[in-house]
């Protein structure tokens, strides 16, 4: 009798052992799913993001040309403002000149 109660215990345990070993078995594939899932997101994500800083970074670049090329233009006609001012300033040199003559 105790034989025959040790031999279904031990049929249970093994039991219980085996569905256990089973959900393991289980946990261990959804776990390598899931850091499957991540590191796919994790890439995804990074992409997007690179791909995001390299459009941010051409807006820049061509913003600095536009300014670059607004500055030149700036530069062009301060000079030409510059030169004006330096003509009219002799020419009223030389008009005083001939005045004083």
């Amino acid at each position: 009798m105790i034989d025959h109660k040790i031999n279904l215990l031990e049929k249970k345990i093994n039991s219980e052992l085996n569905r256990l070993n089973k959900k393991s078995e289980e946990i261990d594939i959804l776990k390598s799913s899931i850091i499957s899932n991540l590191n796919k997101n994790l890439k995804e994500l990074k992409s997007k993001k690179l791909k995001k800083l390299r459009e941010e970074k051409k807006l820049i670049y061509d913003n600095l040309l536009e300014l670059r090329n607004d500055f030149s233009e700036i530069k062009k006609e301060y000079k030409k403002t510059k030169k004006n001012k330096s003509k009219k300033n002799l020419i009223k040199k030389n008009l005083k000149s001939q005045k004083i003559s």
